[in-house]
C-alpha cells in the first residue's frame, strides 16, 4: 500500500490532471470529460509495462530475475539438505499428536443424530425467505460435517495402517 500511495502521490498531481505534465513518458492525460477519450487512451497503451513507466531503471528486470532465481536456488538447496530419515512417516508420532483430536471428533460427531434430521426440500412448505435460508444453511452444514467426517476417517485409516 505504501508503494501504491507513493506512486499515486508522485504521478497523479494537479499538473498531471490538468495536462501540464505527462502521466509518464508514454502517456499524456486526456483533457476531456468524455469516457471514450480515456478508453481510447488506454487502448493505445502497450501491453507490457516498461520499467521506465514507473520511474525505474531499464535494467531492473535483470535484478528481479536474479532475485527470483536466487530464491528458487535457495529453496532447491534446502530441499536437497533434507535427509531421507526426516521424510519417513512416523505413524506413532502422528498417532500421538492427532489421537486426542480424532477421539474428540468421534465423541462429538454422531452420524445417527445428523441422519435423523428429516427435513427435505419438499418438506419445507414455507415460502418465507428466512426459513428457506435456514434450510439451505442446515444442508450446507450437514454436507460440510459429512466431508470432515470422511477426511477424519481416512486419517484414522492411514494411522491404523
Amino acid at each position: 500500500m505504501r508503494v501504491l500511495r507513493a506512486y499515486m502521490d508522485e504521478i497523479f498531481t494537479q499538473q498531471t490532471l490538468k495536462g501540464e505534465k505527462s502521466l509518464s513518458n508514454l502517456v499524456q492525460v486526456a483533457q476531456s470529460n468524455n469516457p471514450r477519450d480515456f478508453a481510447q487512451l488506454i487502448s493505445q497503451l502497450p501491453e507490457i509495462d516498461t520499467p521506465t513507466v514507473f520511474g525505474l531503471p531499464t535494467n531492473i528486470d535483470r535484478s528481479v530475475q536474479r532475485f527470483n532465481s536466487g530464491q528458487v536456488l535457495a529453496q532447491l538447496k534446502s530441499l536437497s539438505a533434507v535427509s531421507v530419515t526426516n521424510l519417513r512417516f512416523d505413524k506413532e508420532k502422528w498417532t500421538e499428536a492427532l489421537g486426542p483430536l480424532l477421539q474428540l471428533w468421534k465423541n462429538v460427531y454422531k452420524v445417527d443424530v445428523y441422519k435423523s434430521v428429516q427435513i427435505s426440500k419438499a418438506g419445507l412448505r414455507s415460502s418465507d425467505p428466512v426459513e428457506v435460508f435456514v434450510y439451505m444453511e442446515m444442508m450446507a452444514a450437514m454436507e460440510m460435517l459429512s466431508n470432515v467426517n470422511r477426511s477424519v476417517e481416512k486419517i484414522i485409516g492411514v494411522l491404523q495402517g
